[in-house]
């Protein structure tokens, strides 16, 4: 499996020929199916894949980790220049979703034009679906045993006439099942990266967890590498982490560098940082 690193919020070392935002894209290679998951804040992994001479065109999958903007910001100028691919997200996506804090609210959720104009093309998912041979997605359970801490305590769903905290009913994980191994791959683990791993765990059973990739939201508001969680917290995250026993983690988008530097005093070498412009091979 081959992953590039579209767009996130950081530019590799040494090179910003890319474009970088709060926001996350991937595009993934398996068993001759082409994955893009997520589409970042904005249209500008597009130009950023062209650049990379990956044709977005011959992606067969589009997975949506979860309904905030800054995973579906490109979502509606992919769909104009891709006219095949498949379209998962959780049946929770259409909802309204709002950041709110203080005097400030901003609606952060999927524009309802994507549905009114592309709906043909869209699966909603409300279980845990094999959407290609060996390839999952995993809807997240409400019974976590692990905290959430405080980095989503911003972030509101309104339901009818009034605004209630976000369960994050909408996030999902996509899970490759190759060579006995489990590949878990996350958005921003809004429910709790080790809630997240947890979960998998229930539906593959007794199965060797290969590699965890994604955002850990560990990273607070305004979104300039401040910590959203307290460093006891985080480091109580990785030793849990290390308990899991998984070959590689990579992390991205919106786990920060400063939460990052203390997952990596429990993970060590078993974690990486990939930035925009960026591919793995796991």
């Amino acid at each position: 499996m081959k992953i590039s690193v579209l767009i996130e919020n950081y530019y590799k070392k040494h090179d910003r020929k890319l474009k970088c935002e709060h926001g996350l894209s991937l595009y993934i290679e398996i068993d001759g199916k082409n994955i893009l998951f997520d589409t970042g804040d904005s249209d500008a992994f597009m130009e950023n894949a062209r650049q990379m001479n990956i044709d977005l065109e011959k992606v067969d999958i589009v997975v949506i980790s979860h309904a905030h903007s800054d995973h579906t910001g490109g979502l509606e100028s992919f769909l104009k220049l891709n006219k095949k691919a498949k379209v998962y997200m959780s049946e929770y996506a259409s909802n309204e979703y709002y950041f709110k804090k203080a005097f400030i609210r901003k609606y952060i959720g999927i524009p309802k034009e994507i549905f009114e104009n592309h709906m043909e093309r869209i699966t909603l998912i409300n279980a845990v679906s094999e959407i290609a041979p060996n390839i999952y997605l995993a809807p997240n359970s409400l019974e976590r045993p692990f905290s959430l801490g405080e980095s989503g305590k911003d972030l509101y769903v309104q339901k009818e006439d009034k605004m209630e905290k976000d369960e994050f009913q909408h996030e999902m994980s996509l899970v490759i099942v190759a060579k006995g191994k489990l590949d878990i791959i996350t958005g921003c683990s809004h429910n709790g990266i080790t809630n997240m791993v947890e979960n998998v765990t229930k539906y593959f059973p007794n199965t060797k967890i290969k590699t965890v990739i994604g955002g850990f939201h560990l990273m607070g508001v305004p979104f300039k590498d401040r910590l959203g969680e307290t460093p006891e917290y985080i480091e109580n995250l990785g030793e849990k982490m290390a308990t899991y026993n998984i070959e590689q983690v990579y992390t991205v988008h919106c786990t920060g560098k400063k939460a990052y530097k203390i997952l990596k005093d429990s993970l060590g070498e078993n974690i990486s940082y990939i930035h925009t412009g960026d591919k793995i091979e796991v």
